[in-house]
C-alpha cells in the first residue's frame, strides 16, 4: 500500500478555523499489517499530529477499521485531503500541541472543567425533589496526543443519599483547540416503577466569579446581564420563547455566550430544535442547559395527534420508560463565537475514506462506489431518495426529545423504531458517495436505536407490566414462557417507541380505530418479544465509524441476549406467521455482531438458526410454506402454499449473509432453489412485479427492498441469467420512483447491492 489510504474531511457547515476531526475509516485486508505504526499526512506530504486506534481487525490480524483523531481547517463548503500510511517505527513523530484543559471530579459538583467551571447534572422529580449527579467512578478513557476523553459515571442521588437512576458523562478535550465536548447520558435503571417522571433534567455550569454579560442566540435573542434568570425555551421545532421579556421566535440556533471575571465561553447544544423541548438559561452564577427543561402543564397540548407526542408528557412532568436511555452533545469553546460553535456542533468534522477505496475494502458488502457511468442512474435515484427522506421527516415534523433519529407513522399511530435498519441504508449511502450529510443523519438514527429502542435495564415492575398487562392480550405463552425479559431486548415499532405510557386497552382501541382487523384484536407491538424486527447492522457500522463506546456496550447487550436465546433452545422460532422474519433478521443481526471482533459464539448461534431454516425448506419446491397470519390465499378449495414473497426474501438474505462470513457452502444450493421457486411462483413477468404470495388473487407488492436484496445476492453468487433478467426488469420499476419519503429504510434496502451486481460481467453459474 505505497500510496496510503486516501482520507477526506469535508466542511458542510459555515464554521471555519482549526477544528477537531474524529471518526473511523475502513481498511482493506492486509493494507495495515498487525503491529504497524501509522501516521497521517496532509496534502503537502507533511506528517501531522494524530492518534490512531485500531477498532476492528481482519481474521489475519491486519487492521479492518481504524479510529482517527487529528485537526483540520477546511473552509466552509470545501474539502481537505489527507493520507493514512504505515510508517517506519523509528520515524520522527510530529509534536502535537498540549492538551491543557483539565477535568477533575468535584466534591461539590459532578465534575470540574478547568479552574473556573463546575459541572452538575441535576434532575427534579414529580414531587419537586432535587437529585444531583453523584460521581462514583472517574477515569481517563482515552489518552492520546490529540484527544483525551474523561468518563464520569455515577447515580442521581437526593440529599439523603438515595439513588434514582444512573448517568455517565464523557468529556472530550482536544489539543490545539479550546473546544470541549460534553456528552451526558442517562439510563433509566430505577429499582422500581415502569415509568419514571421528571419535572426537569439540566446540565448546570457554575462559573468562577459569576456572569458579567450574556448573549443567547436567535433573531430576536437576548444580550445583557440577567436580572435573576433569563431562559430561551424551544417549545417545539418551530417555536421558542424567551422568558420574562416577551420574546418569541421560530428556530433557535441553540447557542449562548457568557462573560465572567476570568474570561468568556461559548456554548452550543447539538440539534437544539430537533430535540425539542430544550432550553438555554443564564443566571447570576452561571448557565443551565435544559436537556429536559421544566414546563407548565399544557405547554405541548398543541402538538397533535396525541399518540405522536403526548407519551412523553403528563401534567408538568416528562415520562421515560424504565430501561430507556438518552444522550446529548454540548460543546464549549473559550475562543470562537456562539454562531461558529453552533455550526460546528451541528456538523462536526469527520474523516471519510475515499468512496472508491472504502467500497474496495469489502466491509460495506457487495456495493459499488458512486461516480462511474454504470452507476449514473442509481446515483441520481439514491440521491433523490435520500433527500426525499429528509424532506418527509421535516414536513411531518418527526422531531422531539425522545423521537429525533426515528420516523413516525408506520401504522398511522406509532413510531417505526427505524424499521428495516434505516441507519444501515444511510451509512451505505455515505460510504459509496462520501456525502457527509448522510453520515450525520445515520449518526442520530443509530444513536436513537441504541438509546431509546433498546432495553438497558429491567426491574420487577417492568417485567410485571409485560407479563400481566401486555401479554394477556395477544402474546403466545410459548414465547413468553421461554424468553426471559432481560437487557438487550429491542422494541419493534409501537406507540411511544417502547410503550408503557398508556393503558394497553387505550392503545388497542386506537389500533382498532386506525388499523381495523378481522376479530378486532390487532397486534399492538407493545411487548419486547418480537425478534422479527431486530436490526443491528446500522449500529455496528456506527460503532466502527464513530468508535462510540456506548453503542458498543449496547451491541454487546443485544448480542448476549440473542445468543442466549438461541443457545437455550427453548424459544419457538418456527411455526408462526412471522417465522421467516424471526429466523432471518436474528441471523443477519448475529452476523453483524460477529463482525465486531469475530466472536465464535455469534457465528455458531447463526449456524444453529441456519440449520433450522434449511430443515424447514420444502424439499419438493425449494421454498417455504406459508404460516397462519401471513401469506393468505383467496382461492376456493385448494390453497396456494407459498409464503409471502418478502418473507422468503428475508430468509434468503439471511442465508447469503451467513455464507459470506462463514464460507459454509451447504447453503448455496438451498439459496438457489429458493430463488428459482420465488421467481417461478411469485414473479409476474407481464406486470413486471412480484405477487404478494403464490396466490394470484392476493395482489402485488410495491417495491420492497428485501426482495431486491435477495435477487442481488443470487446474481452475485450464481450469475444465473434468469435471476439477472428478473432483477433487471424489476430494476426499471424501482428507478421510476425515487420519492421514498420515510419509507427510505425498507425500500432502499438492497438497491446499492443490485446496482453493483448489474454493472459487472455475468459470472459463471455456481
Amino acid at each position: 500500500m505505497s500510496s496510503g489510504i486516501p482520507i477526506r474531511v469535508s466542511n458542510i457547515s459555515r464554521a471555519s478555523g482549526m477544528r477537531p476531526v474524529t471518526g473511523g475509516v475502513p481498511v482493506r485486508r492486509g493494507d495495515i499489517p498487525a503491529g504497524s505504526k501509522l501516521a497521517i499526512f496532509d496534502q503537502a506530504g507533511r506528517s501531522i499530529p494524530a492518534q490512531v486506534q485500531i477498532t476492528g481487525k481482519w481474521p489475519d490480524g491486519s487492521a479492518r477499521w481504524v479510529l482517527l483523531d487529528f485537526l483540520a481547517d477546511p473552509p466552509p463548503g470545501e474539502t481537505q485531503s489527507f493520507t493514512l500510511c504505515p510508517i517506519d517505527s523509528v520515524a520522527q513523530e510530529p509534536s502535537a500541541p498540549s492538551i491543557d484543559t483539565t477535568v477533575q471530579p468535584g466534591a461539590d459538583c459532578t465534575a470540574r472543567i478547568g479552574q473556573d467551571l463546575r459541572l452538575t447534572l441535576r434532575a427534579v422529580d414529580a414531587a419537586g425533589q432535587i437529585w444531583r449527579g453523584t460521581t462514583s467512578d472517574f477515569e481517563v478513557e482515552v489518552d492520546g496526543p490529540v484527544r483525551r476523553t474523561y468518563a464520569v459515571s455515577g447515580s442521581m442521588s437526593n440529599h439523603a443519599g438515595r439513588r434514582w437512576f444512573s448517568f455517565r458523562i464523557w468529556i472530550h478535550v482536544f489539543a490545539g483547540t479550546r473546544k470541549v465536548m460534553i456528552e451526558p447520558l442517562i439510563v433509566m435503571d430505577a429499582e422500581s416503577g415502569v415509568v419514571q417522571r421528571l419535572k426537569e433534567l439540566a446540565l448546570d455550569m457554575v462559573l468562577q466569579g459569576g456572569l458579567s454579560k450574556v448573549a443567547i442566540g436567535s433573531a430576536p435573542g437576548f444580550v445583557g446581564l440577567p436580572a435573576g434568570q433569563v431562559r430561551l425555551l424551544q417549545v417545539d421545532d418551530l417555536h421558542y420563547t424567551i422568558d420574562n421579556i416577551g420574546v418569541r421566535g421560530t428556530k433557535a440556533p441553540g447557542w449562548m455566550e457568557v462573560e465572567y471575571p476570568h474570561g468568556r465561553v461559548a456554548l452550543a447544544l447539538r440539534d437544539f430544535r430537533q430535540q425539542w423541548p430544550k432550553s438555554l438559561e443564564a443566571y447570576e452564577e452561571g448557565v443551565s442547559v435544559g436537556l429536559l427543561p421544566r414546563f407548565q402543564q399544557g405547554a405541548f397540548d398543541h402538538m397533535q395527534p396525541w399518540y405522536k407526542h403526548d407519551y412523553l408528557f403528563e401534567g408538568d412532568c416528562y415520562r421515560l420508560r424504565t430501561g430507556q436511555a438518552r444522550r446529548w452533545q454540548v460543546w464549549l469553546d473559550t475562543e470562537c463565537s456562539g454562531v461558529e460553535l453552533a455550526e460546528h456542533a451541528n456538523a462536526p468534522l469527520v474523516p471519510s475514506a475515499d468512496p472508491v477505496y472504502a467500497v474496495s475494502t469489502g466491509v460495506w458488502g457487495p456495493i459499488a462506489p458512486a461516480g462511474s457511468a454504470a452507476q449514473e442512474a442509481y446515483d441520481e435515484w439514491s440521491t433523490k431518495a435520500f433527500e426525499s427522506y429528509l424532506d418527509a421527516v421535516e414536513s411531518s415534523r418527526d422531531y422531539g426529545a425522545m423521537n429525533w433519529g426515528d420516523w413516525f407513522g408506520e401504522r398511522k399511530c406509532n413510531w417505526a423504531n427505524n424499521e428495516y435498519d434505516t441507519a444501515r441504508q444511510l451509512y451505505i449511502h455515505y460510504a459509496r458517495t462520501g456525502n457527509v450529510a448522510a453520515y450525520h443523519r445515520a449518526f442520530v438514527t443509530a444513536r436513537h436505536t441504541s438509546e431509546v429502542d433498546t432495553i438497558h435495564h429491567v426491574n420487577e415492575d417492568l417485567k410485571a407490566y409485560f407479563l400481566d398487562e401486555v401479554c394477556r392480550y395477544y402474546t403466545n405463552r410459548g414465547i413468553r414462557d421461554n424468553y426471559p425479559i432481560r437487557p438487550g431486548m429491542v422494541h419493534a415499532h409501537c406507540v411511544g417507541h417502547v410503550g408503557g405510557f398508556h393503558p394497553v386497552e387505550k392503545i388497542r382501541e386506537l389500533y382498532c380505530e386506525l388499523n381495523p382487523v378481522p376479530g378486532g384484536n390487532p397486534y399492538l407491538c407493545l411487548d419486547p418479544y418480537n425478534i422479527s424486527h431486530l436490526f443491528t447492522q446500522g449500529m455496528v457500522y456506527h460503532y466502527f465509524v464513530t468508535g462510540d463506546p456506548w453503542v458498543r456496550l449496547t451491541l454487546d447487550k443485544i448480542g448476549d441476549n440473542l445468543a442466549k436465546l438461541v443457545e437455550d433452545g427453548k424459544f419457538p422460532f418456527a411455526g408462526r406467521g412471522c417465522e421467516a422474519r424471526e429466523y432471518g433478521w436474528p441471523i443477519i443481526a448475529l452476523c453483524a455482531l460477529y463482525e465486531l471482533d469475530w466472536e465464535p459464539r455469534y457465528i455458531m448461534a447463526a449456524r444453529t438458526l441456519v440449520d433450522q431454516v434449511l430443515a424447514l425448506q420444502d424439499p419438493a419446491r425449494g421454498g417455504w410454506l406459508r404460516r397462519p397470519g401471513y401469506a393468505t390465499c383467496n382461492c376456493e378449495g385448494e390453497k396456494h402454499e407459498g409464503e409471502a414473497t418478502f418473507l422468503s426474501a428475508i430468509r434468503i438474505n439471511a442465508l447469503c449473509r451467513y455464507y459470506r462470513l462463514s464460507g459454509d457452502d451447504r447453503v448455496l444450493k438451498p439459496v438457489r432453489r429458493a430463488v428459482d421457486d420465488l421467481i417461478e411462483d411469485r414473479w409476474d413477468d407481464e406486470k413486471c412485479a412480484w405477487q404478494y404470495t403464490g396466490c394470484p388473487k392476493v395482489g402485488h407488492h410495491g417495491h420492497f427492498g428485501v426482495i431486491t436484496m435477495a435477487l442481488a445476492n443470487a446474481v452475485d453468487l450464481f450469475g444465473d441469467p434468469n435471476h439477472k433478467r428478473v432483477l433487471e426488469k424489476s430494476w426499471q420499476r424501482i428507478l421510476e420512483n425515487s420519492n421514498l419519503g420515510k419509507g427510505y429504510g425498507p425500500h432502499a434496502y438492497g438497491t446499492a447491492e443490485a446496482a453493483a451486481v448489474m454493472e459487472v460481467p455475468q459470472r459463471p453459474t455456481c
